[in-house]
């Protein structure tokens, strides 16, 4: 399975950044977030459209470098058009390829865009 890749996007303190790139939802393929190297403060935006409720997993790293993969997957259910935002902690979710690992329920359709907060000043 190749997973879909993700760009992120880097958000500023007192300036506009245009809208990510949106990634559009393989239930089949799954998606990876290449966060390169700097694993904290990443915000994942998700979209479900499919017409009832699905699951999205955040698949739990591995150890080293994510010291609390044991933690687990977390997996959040999306009620159908909901939109909602993740904080990813990085010490959780982090492979050792330095991606993040997204996976979607079956039939699952949407879109996703992942941001890097920006350090408060």
């Amino acid at each position: 399975m190749a997973r879909s890749a993700i760009t992120l996007t880097d958000l500023s303190v007192n300036a506009a950044v245009a809208w990510a790139t949106e990634v559009e939802i393989s239930a089949a393929d799954g998606a990876s977030l290449d966060v390169g190297g700097k694993t904290d403060k990443v915000m994942l935006v998700i979209l479900n459209n499919y017409a009832g409720s699905k699951d999205v997993t955040i698949k739990a790293g591995a150890n080293p470098p994510a010291f609390r993969a044991d933690l687990g997957d977390l997996t959040i259910t999306f009620a159908q058009d909901a939109q909602k935002c993740i904080v990813l902690e990085s010490a959780r979710f982090v492979q050792s390829d330095g991606k993040i690992y997204i996976d979607f329920a079956a039939s699952m359709t949407g879109h996703l865009w992942a941001y890097r907060l920006p350090a408060v000043i």
